[in-house]
């Protein structure tokens, strides 16, 4: 137990300065974190990835990993979201898209390209203005043109959200 509070710890830290760059020592390790605070809600999950990789071709969205975030919110207001993964390419070089959906629908997207099977690090920040009630957020992803897009064999993506 006092292993994975440590890192959880450690996760945390790195996550409030920035780091792009986090990496699993153990595969199959994974930290869902839920956090209240006064006035302010955080949520994060991060988790390692074993050969994730999507085949879709823009515009039909596929959830990465199928996991999501969900959490309630006690009134409307403004919600930081971001999507960091650090370790992605595309087999054919024709790059990858990533987007932020909320409750159902994309709220921010961008593309990715690289030379062939070149690893390129990605970062998705959105903040939207909830309404009052459930929220599930879920990161998407699809090719741009085809080819196979591919995430985290060597590191970890995060998904996190902050009410304002």
């Amino acid at each position: 137990m006092n292993k994975k509070l440590n890192r959880i710890i450690a996760l945390l830290i790195l996550l409030a300065v920035g780091s792009q760059w986090l990496n699993a020592q153990n595969k199959n390790y994974k930290v869902e974190a839920q956090e209240s605070f006064k006035n302010k809600a955080f949520t994060l999950k991060v988790r390692p990835q074993e050969g994730v990789k999507t085949n879709k071709t823009y515009p039909e969205w596929q959830s990465i990993d199928d996991e999501s975030i969900s959490f309630q919110m006690d009134e409307s207001g403004p919600v930081l979201i971001q999507l960091n993964a650090v370790d992605t390419w595309n087999n054919g070089g024709a790059g990858t898209w990533y987007g932020i959906e909320v409750n159902g629908q994309i709220k921010t997207q961008t593309v990715a390209f690289g030379f062939h099977e070149q690893r390129t690090p990605i970062t998705l920040t959105t903040i939207e203005n909830l309404p009052k009630g459930k929220v599930v957020i879920k990161a998407k992803w699809c090719t741009v043109t085809g080819g196979i897009s591919f995430m985290g064999s060597w590191s970890v993506y995060q998904l996190m959200a902050i009410k304002l």
